[in-house]
């Protein structure tokens, strides 16, 4: 039965097809399980290795046949509280298999090896996560929790540096794509910060990680941070790793977009790491394992595709500004200030703050642009590009306040196409190896219909030198 529900949801090459196949055995019980088991990150069985289990050396004559789902409630607890381990643990997935019939046999390799592909060997893919499940069976696998921060105020910097005079830790803001780094004996797993497993980054490329767990001694653990590419810019780099874990460009497209083949992009990306928590804190939510005990923990991470983000101890809100005026114009995103012995929540908690520049200028509207093809504003306004009347910078503008602003945007298209001039605001100033400046999230807030020319290059650099001192 399980086996049939598995065989279908694998042939089904829509997510609204396997949404409805998830809705159609929505009481299944046993299936209830089967997807908790296998989906749950949270929960470990300690087996790395399914092939050679030793099945042919055991009598099957003496064993007594099983349900599947008698053996989710024998077998799997064992494993999990690590009643049985190493051979032992092997031995009794080895009769638990010779119990059961083939189909259910095949399912308990499923739940064992994390996937829920049938049929075509581990590693496969089937489409189906945890966001998806919880779509249809609310709450079944465990959200994933995410510790961030909170948005600058000169108040709250202010506050932090007052309760901690001796110093506050801060960091290099990286602007990549975050993922959890999950780590167990079992491998190692990277997920977004809405649980959406990474399937498409190779488990190789972290080896380290997971010896720390095997050989090392470290019991399963957790790191916050973020991915990142070498050699490429941080615009560029992060669009292609969310099409790497989208999986929605051909190895032919990346050499034809970016100059490189897939396998050269997937080289090149790397894990920055700022925190690290026990998978039990983790599974919890919280740990009260003051951040600086955590980040020591970090040293010990350090490979070649994992290394630790760039800190410092600073003493007050002016050296934590002029630090971050380098770090601008170094070309980073700005820096994340937090206690020292800050505990980890699943918020975002007063004592991890952002320190970003924030600067307003003048750009003339180029095209007023539709959202994305088949997406919500396909048929409205999206973004709007503009550019500074020296033509040396140009950004697609948007973060529009409501969709009733989009709509009149749409509607004046032709209007505002020949030169109005938006104000923008943005954290920055990029650019790249041809010259060409653009700006860092830029936000469209709004026509300014007292004005008729946009600012220069020059205009828009002393705009961001003067946000340093505000």
């Amino acid at each position: 039965m399980i086996y049939d529900i598995l065989k279908e949801l694998n042939a089904e090459p829509s997510e609204k097809g396997k949404e409805a196949i998830l809705k159609q055995h929505k009481d299944n019980e046993v299936f209830k399980k089967v997807l908790y088991y296998t989906l749950n990150k949270l929960v470990t069985f300690g087996v790395k290795d399914l092939s050679n289990l030793g099945e042919n050396e055991v009598d099957s004559s003496l064993v007594k046949p099983h349900t599947l789902s008698e053996v989710m409630e024998g077998l799997l607890p064992t494993l999990i509280s690590r009643e049985y381990t190493g051979g032992r643990a092997r031995e009794a997935i080895a009769e638990a298999l010779i119990s059961l019939g083939a189909d259910d046999k095949e399912v308990l390799r499923c739940i064992l090896r994390r996937e829920l592909r049938v049929g075509t060997g581990e590693g496969s893919s089937c489409g189906v996560g945890k966001t998806l499940v919880n779509k249809v069976f609310k709450g079944l696998i465990p959200k994933t929790p995410y510790m961030g921060a909170q948005p600058y105020t000169r108040e709250k910097v202010d506050s932090l540096f007052a309760t901690y005079p001796f110093y506050v830790v801060g960091q290099i803001k990286e602007d990549g794509m975050f993922a959890h780094m999950i780590v167990t004996e079992e491998g190692v797993t990277l997920e977004t910060r809405h649980g959406h497993q990474i399937t498409n980054i190779p488990e190789s490329k972290f080896r380290y990680q997971k010896w720390l767990v095997e050989y090392g001694g470290w019991k399963p653990y957790v790191l916050d941070g973020e991915l990142l590419m070498r050699g490429v810019g941080r615009a560029q780099s992060n669009g292609i790793i969310k099409s790497i874990v989208a999986g929605t460009k051909t190895p032919e497209e990346y050499m034809e977009k970016y100059g490189m083949t897939l396998e050269d992009c997937i080289d090149r990306i790397h894990y920055r790491a700022w925190d690290c928590l026990s998978l039990e804190d983790y599974a919890e939510e919280y740990s009260s394992l003051p951040y600086n005990r955590r980040v020591d923990n970090l040293g010990f991470i350090v490979q070649r595709n994992v290394t630790c983000v760039t800190s410092k101890a600073l003493t007050s809100h002016k050296e934590a500004k002029q630090w971050l005026k380098e770090v601008l114009k170094d070309g980073e995103e700005g820096l994340i200030i937090k206690s020292p012995v800050g505990e980890w929540v699943n918020k975002k908690p007063d004592y991890q703050i952002k320190m970003k520049t924030e600067f307003s200028v003048d750009l003339q509207a180029v095209e007023v642009l539709p959202g994305k093809k088949g997406g919500k504003f396909q048929n409205t306004t999206g973004s709007i590009l503009c550019k500074s009347i020296c033509g040396k910078l140009e950004c697609k503008a948007t973060g529009f306040e409501s969709d009733a602003i989009r709509h009149e945007l749409w509607e004046r298209k032709e209007e505002l196409e020949q030169g109005a001039i938006i104000e923008v605001k943005s954290n920055g100033i990029t650019s790249n190896s041809k010259g060409t400046f653009s700006l860092l999230n830029p936000i469209c807030k709004g026509e300014r219909i007292d004005k008729s020319k946009a600012d220069n290059l020059f205009e828009i650099e002393a705009s961001l030198e003067g946000s340093y001192y505000e």
